[in-house]
């Protein structure tokens, strides 16, 4: 009947146990690629790629011819307005195709997969911010640089910083929300003859605890001890985020002041806390008198302790 409707349940008899089905199947979803069609077959793109991982059958001849009919000039329209489907699935295929079959202009390209919702088509388009040069290749990197997702916002900045990016642009990304960021915009100010030690240690009289922590992070990072004083100070900040990090911290600097509070830590109002100081005692191999343990246990008023100490200090114990 040519009706495209019936394309979802013969895509899945592609696949079908019984090899005549599976040759009727793909015989009859090739009578139905005409140009009336292709909306429906573009928007079961992503059934169709589904098929590389059956294995009951090879199935790459029919995806290639699949793909030759939807990019052909008289067709590819339909592709290129699959980059606004609701599905981002079938905006992941589209973007595949508008890439690898150069349906559309790879400016234009960038600028719809950088706005889009779903992860996959961003990094697909960040992917082609290098192709660019002057104004094109600038507007898609201030949009790059403000993506919530670290690489996307790593391969932009840098590809600032090999077109030269100054200093003052740079240099706020040391309190990025991701460390990795951070570690490139150290390495690039101490190339530059910066030192950023001052700026993290100024970052520990912060109000807030996002910017502490990365100092607190930082310090530890390049191995500053000079503000080992402060970072134990923090040890009992109201921020469970900084208390955290600074026992991270002083675990690398200065293990000492970690093996003199461990059972504080252990019993930290904040799991996440309690747990970094399980983990830190198991790094520096802290052993524990079964007594102690179970004083720790029976003192605390949080159930989590519980458990750290049952499961992650057991080995530990000195019976």
């Amino acid at each position: 009947m040519g009706d495209p409707v019936a394309l979802p349940a013969l895509i899945e008899r592609v696949n079908d146990w019984v090899p005549k089905i599976r040759n009727v199947s793909r015989n009859s979803i090739l009578e139905i690629a005409t140009k009336n069609n292709v909306f429906e077959f573009v928007e079961n793109l992503p059934s169709f790629y589904k098929l590389k991982l059956c294995t009951r059958d090879q199935h790459e001849k029919l995806i290639e011819a699949i793909e030759s009919y939807v990019t052909t000039s008289d067709n590819s329209n339909v592709v290129v307005n699959g980059l606004r489907s609701s599905n981002p699935l079938v905006v992941r295929a589209c973007m595949d195709l508008c890439i690898n079959y150069n349906l559309l202009d790879k400016l234009s390209l960038s600028k719809i997969g950088l706005s889009h919702s779903d992860l996959i088509v961003r990094c697909r388009a960040s992917g082609l911010m290098r192709e660019f040069q002057g104004e094109a290749q600038q507007e898609l990197l201030n949009v790059a640089i403000l993506d919530g997702f670290m690489p996307i916002r790593r391969e932009a900045l840098q590809i600032f910083i090999a077109l030269g990016a100054k200093d003052e642009f740079v240099a706020p990304y040391l309190f990025d929300k991701h460390f990795s960021i951070r570690e490139v915009v150290i390495k690039r100010l101490a190339d530059s003859g910066i030192s950023v030690s001052e700026a993290y240690k100024c970052a520990l009289d912060s109000k807030s605890a996002f910017t502490i922590r990365c100092g607190v992070w930082g310090l530890g990072a390049l191995g500053e001890a000079s503000s080992l004083a402060k970072i134990e100070h923090l040890l009992t900040n109201p921020y469970s985020s900084v208390r955290k990090q600074a026992v991270t911290t002083l675990s690398k600097l200065n293990p000492s002041v970690i093996l003199d509070k461990i059972k504080i830590l252990l019993s930290d109002i904040s799991p996440s806390v309690a747990k970094e100081a399980a983990s830190v005692a198991r790094k520096l191999s802290v052993a524990f008198y079964s007594s102690e343990l179970f004083n720790l246990i029976k003192c605390s008023s949080y159930k989590y302790c519980s458990a750290l100490c049952k499961c992650g200090l057991t080995h530990l114990i000195i019976t």
